[in-house]
């Protein structure tokens, strides 16, 4: 979907001035009202829907010049990079351009001295990573202007505009990392597949479902868990308000298991303390169980972890 960002240009969308209701029809695709699906009822089987609506006042909307402005962002952008990750989830989720967070992007590995030129007296230091599995070079970027440090990671694709399946499960493991922005639009990012054509089937959900999320603080997980960074990275998001739509566990009252015994640590479960509940319907401690993955993962290196109770088995990413 794209979106002009262009202030010099002649184009009726203007984001600063974007009232809500173009807003609204240029983002994102409004789903039927309880009224209207009642009334299509045989073309919904019955599921009703709600109309997205968004509060401008603290939308992205308002500030989204900000990162085509920035000294780093628009070197980037100039350069035909495409910026995703948590800085681009952000920008989205709290309207702010967040420096503490690391810039990712995608870029074309003939741009790279372009790009490297651009930043020339800001590159404090740099990293490379050959990545041959699916052809790109990963390099690490410490810059420093205005007395702020940056963050950059650019995976350097031979094409960026056939980016590969394995860069998609690698890198962005989570629906909302799909989100990005290029110096022309915001999109969901697709991959090619074997037969040249754009595919669509790892990136599920559509841009306005994307914001949606954002705005709830909702993510999928698209991927397997098996690299501790991803999962460090996905208990952070739900350390802080995050809720993981994947997830299989079971949601009952806490107080219920007050006095019980976890049967990791084997400690009572005291007034207070947050728990989990497996479909087994075995519980334990939350941080207890998150210690039990996180080994999993460093240990086993498999997708897979069992109860340690009854020994059923779960997939990592439904259990976080």
């Amino acid at each position: 979907m794209s979106t002009n960002t262009n202030p010099n240009s002649n184009s009726n969308i203007h984001v600063n001035s974007i009232s809500q209701n173009s807003f609204i029809s240029t983002y994102l695709r409004p789903t039927p009202t309880f009224a209207e699906s009642k009334k299509n009822d045989k073309h919904t089987n019955g599921i009703t829907y709600k109309t997205l609506t968004y509060n401008l006042d603290s939308s992205i909307s308002k500030e989204f010049n900000s990162i085509y402005t920035n000294k780093i962002c628009s070197v980037l952008l100039k350069n035909d990079c495409v910026l995703f990750g948590d800085f681009v989830i952000e920008f989205f989720s709290n309207n702010t351009l967040d420096f503490t967070k690391t810039i990712y992007a995608y870029g074309e590995l003939t741009l790279r001295h372009i790009i490297e030129r651009d930043l020339y007296g800001k590159i404090y230091t740099k990293k490379v990573n050959e990545y041959p599995i699916y052809g790109c070079t990963e390099y690490k970027y410490r810059c420093v202007h205005d007395n702020r440090v940056y963050e950059i990671i650019i995976y350097y694709l031979n094409y960026v505009q056939k980016i590969d399946c394995s860069f998609i499960k690698d890198n962005m493991i989570l629906n909302i990392d799909t989100l990005t922005i290029s110096r022309k639009e915001i999109k969901a990012v697709s991959y090619i597949n074997e037969y040249g054509e754009l595919h669509d089937q790892d990136v599920p959900l559509p841009l306005g479902n994307l914001i949606e999320d954002i705005a709830k603080k909702k993510f999928y997980i698209n991927t397997t868990i098996k690299q501790i960074d991803h999962y460090n990275r996905i208990i952070l998001f739900i350390n802080t308000g995050w809720s993981n739509a994947t997830s299989s566990l079971l949601k009952e009252k806490q107080s219920t298991y007050i006095g019980k015994m976890c049967e990791i640590c084997h400690d009572k479960i005291a007034k207070g303390e947050k728990i989990v509940i497996l479909k087994c319907k075995h519980f334990f401690h939350r941080e207890c169980w998150y210690e039990t993955l996180k080994q999993n993962i460093l240990n086993n290196k498999t997708e897979v972890i069992n109860c340690p109770t009854c020994r059923k088995s779960y997939y990592i990413h439904e259990v976080i």
